[in-house]
């Protein structure tokens, strides 16, 4: 898919059980490893029957974790996160649900690192 010249047309749902195939291989496209199990919840972002982002729930010991949330790069800072997130708050419905950010964490502390000399 080729970046976007204006606002792309953006739909976000939640996928069912029997769309778990569509997370996994997009996920193998944005290069995003996680185990996806089947209780999982997803929140994708579709253009023209592709998804370009989505958000990832795993329940662990009682809780909601968001595991990631990869866009495609081209796809990027049209509010497409802000979009997930929003549908994910309503999904949940007050319930709690924590972020963790290791790999993120990591990927910009190694950025940040490459900028600097020591």
């Amino acid at each position: 898919m080729n970046a976007p010249s204006v606002n792309p047309v953006i739909e976000v749902r939640k996928i069912l059980q029997d769309e778990l195939e569509l997370a996994k291989n997009f996920y193998s496209s944005v290069g995003y490893v996680q185990v996806v199990q089947p209780e999982d919840k997803f929140f994708e972002a579709f253009h023209q029957r592709g998804i370009v982002g989505s958000v990832h729930l795993t329940l662990e010991n009682g809780h909601w974790i968001l595991r990631g949330m990869p866009i495609k790069p081209q796809f990027q800072f049209f509010s497409i996160g802000t979009k997930l997130i929003k549908l994910l708050e309503t999904d949940l419905q007050n319930r709690e649900c924590f972020f963790l950010t290791v790999c993120w964490t990591i990927s910009m502390v190694k950025s940040v690192l490459s900028l600097w000399t020591f």
